[in-house]
């Protein structure tokens, strides 16, 4: 196996540090010990090294190999070595979500009997991860699946503008959501920054 390029985007930096002051704020705020004020940027880093795993395993499943990786505000995007097949391709793009969905649903038992906020919150983190990353958007992994499926069907030319018009509706759609909870009742401003940075991605990749 070969070295590993690695490339940070600022994003990803900026994303990072501003987690990790709110964990801090939210153990000064709430007078809990560190570990607890801290306990949800850990679990969330948990969910993302799973989410990466099911993709490294499912991609040398494959027959493909990991030569770059590239952290970004959406957590990390691989690049693989050699051509896949656009079947085996989906099943790479489908690795991330099942290894959180498949993760969730083994810790779900557990959180019954058991209860507690860890649990819960990896619980909370792992469907939502996902979820995000199920989107038909840019070159997140529902992106990456929509145009995989489409270009089997009908070609890569008519991929892209399917991939391009699903992007455009679905970014659309989050981006008028946000602005109206925020003029509503100020309360979706992470949505409102979540569809920004979704924004930005999709601009990004479509300049490459």
């Amino acid at each position: 196996m070969g070295r590993i390029k690695c490339a940070i985007n600022p994003g990803a930096v900026v994303f990072g540090l501003g987690g990790l002051a709110l964990g801090l704020w939210e153990w000064w705020r709430r007078g809990t010990g560190l570990l607890e004020g801290m306990l949800p940027i850990a679990v969330v880093l948990v969910c993302a090294v799973l989410h990466e795993m099911g993709h490294v395993g499912l991609a040398r499943w494959a027959g493909a190999e990991v030569c770059g990786l590239r952290l970004d505000v959406f957590g990390a995007r691989l690049e693989l070595s050699g051509m896949l097949s656009y079947g085996r391709e989906v099943l790479v793009a489908l690795g991330g979500p099942m290894a959180n969905l498949l993760s969730a649903a083994a810790v779900y038992p557990l959180w019954q009997k058991r209860g507690g906020e860890g649990l819960f919150l990896f619980l909370t983190a792992s469907v939502l991860l996902a979820a995000v990353n199920l989107l038909p958007v840019g070159t997140l992994d529902g992106g990456r699946i929509l145009y995989c499926v489409t270009a089997l069907l009908w070609g890569s030319d008519v991929a892209r503008s399917i991939r391009g018009i699903a992007t455009g509706v679905f970014l659309g759609g989050i981006w008028l959501l946000a602005v109206y909870g925020l003029l509503a009742s100020a309360r979706f401003l992470s949505l409102f920054t979540f569809s920004l940075c979704l924004l930005l991605r999709s601009l990004e990749d479509r300049g490459k």
